[in-house]
């Protein structure tokens, strides 16, 4: 979540919330340019069973082709992308332990590489197992350790070789928001549906259906949209307390990063008038994990705990398909009148909390 805080006539506060949350100044996400950091390895299925029928009654393979195909005549010649398959090269017929390390990189991460691209789709046929565990492992190391990479598993079956993929992909992104792993189901069953949405829960990704080539192509360029435009956090880190006191004073001007708390469990800050009956906004927006935090509750209240200000907020959609949550709440200034100003008006330290729910 990202917090910022501004002083003129009033008192400014945005508050940016990630999958890894973050408290200060701009208000908004930061997407990137579509160049910059940015890089996507395509990982595809390329096992026997994407020989059967899609939706429309054509191979899955055609269909993944004819996606691919569109996506590619579609890329920035500066976007950084890359092509792996897994389960095309050895046959059923073969040992265990070379099925279940098939997968080869066939364009490595670069830019300006369509031509490549597109001829390593044209080449693009199914053969063997499903080793979806050991192609991920593979498809980090292809992408290194730095900016913002994306791995887009486009499967039609569960895997078939150990370990499981879903602790795989928890491993890879374990140490935060740079690798997320989003899934495509292409006439994905049940069971496949599960695992899928299991390796993008663990990947930070998203899970998303696709039952022939026109569903396939629209979710491929949602995907590559959001590739290149990650949302990003930016700011001073900060650890917001469970204690309702003695949370980080919040200064005006400054960002702040933070993570989201434990559902149910408010993380509090301290916010720090110094001319009573300044007025206050308060405003967030943020990223949740997939299959996770879906609202949550920005609250300003006074050291004794009267509530001044509150508000739930919900996560929708972006046009990229990223889910996204933003609202605001406001202390409005004390009037110009006699009146005294009430409490929320007139503390000049007042707690920030944001709960997930």
């Amino acid at each position: 979540m990202l917090l910022r805080l501004t002083r003129s006539v009033a008192l400014a506060t945005a508050l940016l919330l990630a999958p890894h949350a973050a408290v200060g100044a701009p208000i908004a996400a930061q997407p990137t340019d579509g160049a910059g950091d940015a890089s996507m390895l395509l990982l595809l299925d390329a096992s026997r069973s994407m020989e059967d029928p899609d939706a429309e009654g054509e191979p899955k393979i055609d269909a993944a082709r004819a996606a691919l195909d569109e996506l590619i005549d579609g890329l920035d010649p500066a976007q950084s992308v890359g092509l792996r398959v897994f389960g095309g090269s050895v046959a059923l017929d073969q040992p265990a332990k070379d099925k279940c390390t098939d997968s080869e990189l066939v364009v490595p991460i670069g830019t300006d590489n369509a031509d490549a691209l597109s001829t390593a789709v044209e080449d693009y046929s199914p053969l063997g197992e499903t080793p979806i565990a050991h192609a991920l492992h593979e498809a980090a190391q292809d992408l290194g350790e730095v900016g913002n990479r994306t791995i887009v598993l486009v499967s039609d079956g569960i895997a078939t070789c150990d370990p499981d993929p879903c602790e795989v992909a928890e491993q890879l992104t374990a140490d935060g928001l740079d690798l997320v792993v989003h899934t495509v189901g292409l006439g994905a069953d049940e069971q496949t549906r599960g695992q899928l949405q299991c390796i993008a829960e663990a990947g930070g990704g998203k899970y998303y259906d696709a039952t022939d080539a026109a569903s396939l192509t629209s979710v491929l360029t949602r995907v590559s949209s959001r590739a290149f435009r990650p949302f990003t956090v930016q700011g001073t880190p900060v650890s917001g307390t469970t204690d309702a006191t003695g949370g980080p004073d919040l200064t005006p001007g400054g960002q702040y990063t933070d993570t989201f708390g434990v559902p149910g469990q408010p993380k509090s800050y301290t916010i720090r008038r110094s001319v009573p009956g300044t007025e206050i906004w308060v405003g967030a927006s943020g990223q949740p994990s997939s299959g996770r935090t879906a609202m949550a509750e920005l609250q300003l209240e006074t050291t004794e705990g009267r509530t001044c200000a509150s508000n739930r907020f919900y996560a929708g959609t972006d046009v990229s398909g990223a889910s996204i949550m933003s609202d605001s709440v406001h202390i409005p200034a004390a009037g110009p009148g006699p009146e005294e100003p009430d409490d929320c008006q007139s503390a000049l330290e007042l707690r920030l909390s944001i709960t997930t729910v």
